[in-house]
């Protein structure tokens, strides 16, 4: 099993940078990196506009909704 660290940093237009979220997956688990995304929206992430991956396979799907 192969796992990943997903660690969310926001900056805001201000330059400040605050973390998000963070968790421990399981790279290839689709419904594990919808649910971590998920979260961040209800914490009232929006506009995201740059997303940088080692190419998880679990998670491209996800990003593209």
């Amino acid at each position: 099993m192969s796992l990943a660290v997903m660690v969310a940093i926001g900056i805001n237009i201000l330059a400040y940078r605050k973390a998000l979220g963070f968790s421990v997956i399981e790279i290839k688990a689709e419904g594990l990196w919808r649910e971590f995304l998920s979260l961040l929206n209800e914490h009232a992430l929006t506009g995201s506009m740059l997303v940088i991956s080692d190419l998880c396979l679990g998670m491209k799907p996800q990003i593209d909704r």
